[in-house]
Parts: structure tokens; C-alpha cells; sequence
């Protein structure tokens, strides 16, 4: 398919779309591991899928879990801190400097 137009910035338009769409393409099949669609099917569902567009309609969403935070500590760990006016972290030692 064929946008046929003389006019600058509906051209640059155009291209810029399809390399979005592109993109798109490729990166989908990348994400799942599988080829890419034909160009065509792709474009095809893609426009059904904006026509069928359901952003803006509220609907019902599941609750989403409470979140707990746990407090358990870790066996053999200790924070330390940085002692005024010592050099930086000796990773050898395992000391500061």
C-alpha cells in the first residue's frame, strides 16, 4: 500500500510510521522468540486493534495484594559505616583504609 502524496512533511510522516511499525514488528517477534508477521497482517490487525480501543473506559480492575514487608535479617550480616575521616574501602581487606 501506497501513500501517494507531493507534500514534504506528510512524507516524512510516513516514513517515520513505518519504521515505527517496523520496529514494533521486529521487536514483538523478538520478544516471543518467533518470526514476524507479514507486513500486511501485521498492519491489518494493528488498525483493529486501535479501533477497538478500550483506554478511557473504567473498568473493573481485581484488588491488587497487600503489600507486607518482611523484617527478617540476614544470618552474618552487619552494616557498617564509614568512620569519620578514613580513607576509602579496601576490598582485600576487607577494612577501611
Amino acid at each position: 500500500e501506497v501513500w501517494a502524496t507531493k507534500w514534504w512533511p506528510t512524507r516524512q510522516f510516513t516514513f517515520l510510521c513505518s519504521v515505527a511499525e517496523v520496529n514494533a514488528v521486529n521487536s514483538r517477534a523478538c520478544g516471543r522468540k518467533a518470526n514476524t508477521d507479514p507486513q500486511l497482517t501485521f498492519r491489518r490487525n494493528l488498525a483493529v486493534e486501535m479501533m477497538e480501543n478500550k483506554i478511557g473506559i473504567n473498568l473493573p480492575r481485581p484488588p491488587s495484594p497487600v503489600a507486607t514487608r518482611s523484617k527478617r535479617k540476614v544470618v552474618g550480616h552487619e552494616k557498617r559505616k564509614h568512620p569519620i575521616h578514613t580513607g576509602a574501602w579496601d576490598n582485600v581487606k576487607g577494612t577501611w583504609k
